[in-house]
């Protein structure tokens, strides 16, 4: 083919193809770009996508050629166009290719994942044809007349439970007194969790999205649900991204408000009124914690969708191992790093180790005030090993980091 006949090739990308903006992860900037008919993700850089975005059936590749030429002060080869082309259509991201298979779309992993020495997963499956069925039920809930007034009565829950904290503290001594109220209630929490994750993926759905796994996941003796719903990097507005990360701890509350008002109808000093205070308590600290911008918390993904980083965690202890070995003297320092961006790596990385000292810290120290001594001393056991671990991992990682 000459270059004539390639500059006047008009190329479309696949009808099923979605772009997402760009998000800096380190110095470089990525955009997630998904095929909808197989599931397949891929993440490319600004160049891939400079030109992915202008296959549209209606621009030459001359024409394409030209923009890119002015944006990157470079012009594409024949050879380039080729290898670009070669590349996208592999993929399955082009239309109209006579060699372009037509795979289904893979199926949801299941079952149990192990991610490290004391860390795992068990997958229960894809929950998107039932997050589909359920939201088409309740779509109405995302309407402004109806959630506007909604989160006005849960911010006022909050503020009443916590003008009347003393009452729920006190609904504690009841469930350690009454061990099948205590059962009751940390079934009851459970449900909550799970709804929480369910409306992750609900709010996905209501943007556009679908969430891909749903399960139970965990770090050493902690265990949560999750739900994963990596469409969100598909939004192109923040507020959906975040939104998307903030609506689990509003299904929370969601979930509380009935047991709130069965709270406020019941007589003082009832049994039962008090064992709903303690569901309430430590429904909503559990709700409220996750709000903290620790990983994986929602709060941590709330952060990163809104200064638009990609893999903050991982991305700010690279850093922080990188200017480590510099300060040593091993390597160059990072380059190509904003100053805004240094800073947040830096103090996010510093953050999150502060987090879980003081996380660890406190869990002995409860452990220690209301278990045995036995109990207590297995407990602070395992999370020694756990920690010992992180440490041995992270170690391994800043020798190969400073060997590279």
């Amino acid at each position: 083919m000459t270059s004539a006949q390639l500059e006047g090739r008009r190329v479309a990308r696949g009808a099923d193809v979605v772009l997402g903006p760009g998000f800096l992860r380190g110095p470089a900037v990525t955009h997630m770009v998904k095929n909808q008919a197989t599931g397949d993700r891929f993440e490319i850089g600004p160049r891939e996508y400079f030109v992915l975005s202008r296959l549209d059936g209606q621009r030459t590749l001359g024409e394409i050629g030209d923009e890119y030429a002015a944006t990157f002060q470079r012009r594409l080869a024949d050879a380039s166009w080729g290898q670009l082309l070669g590349l996208l259509a592999a993929k399955n991201l082009l239309a109209g290719l006579p060699d372009r298979p037509a795979g289904p779309a893979k199926p949801a992993r299941k079952g149990f994942e192990r991610i490290g020495p004391m860390r795992g997963r068990y997958v229960f499956g894809d929950p998107s044809g039932l997050v589909a069925r359920v939201y088409r039920r309740i779509s109405w809930v995302y309407r402004a007349p109806v959630l506007g007034p909604l989160l006005v009565v849960l911010a006022g829950m909050d503020v009443w439970l916590a003008a009347h904290l003393p009452s729920l503290v006190s609904g504690l001594s009841t469930l350690v007194r009454q061990p099948p109220l205590a059962m009751v209630v940390a079934v009851l929490l459970w449900a909550g969790a799970a709804g929480h994750e369910f409306a992750h993926g609900l709010t996905c759905r209501h943007y556009g999205g679908n969430a891909s796994a749903i399960g139970v996941r965990w770090s050493g003796p902690v265990v949560a649900a999750f739900c994963i719903v990596d469409d969100v990097m598909l939004f192109p507005s923040r507020r959906a991204r975040v939104a998307t990360a903030a609506s689990g701890v509003v299904a929370n509350h969601v979930f509380l408000l009935p047991f709130f008002a069965l709270w406020l109808a019941l007589p003082a000093h009832d049994v039962t009124r008090d064992a709903i205070g303690a569901l309430l308590l430590l429904g909503l600290g559990q709700a409220l914690f996750n709000y903290l911008p620790v990983p994986t918390l929602d709060g941590y993904h709330m952060l990163a969708h809104l200064l638009r980083l990609s893999n903050l965690a991982e991305e700010s202890r690279r850093y922080t191992r990188l200017r480590v070995t510099a300060l040593l003297g091993r390597r160059p320092g990072p380059d190509g790093y904003p100053r805004w961006l240094r800073r947040c790596y830096l103090g996010f990385d510093a953050w999150v180790r502060l987090a879980r000292t003081a996380f660890v810290v406190a869990v002995v120290l409860i452990a220690y005030a209301v278990l045995p001594v036995a109990v207590a001393s297995g407990l602070t056991g395992v999370l020694a090993l756990f920690i010992a671990g992180r440490w041995y991992a992270g170690r391994k990682a800043l020798k190969k980091g400073s060997a590279a």
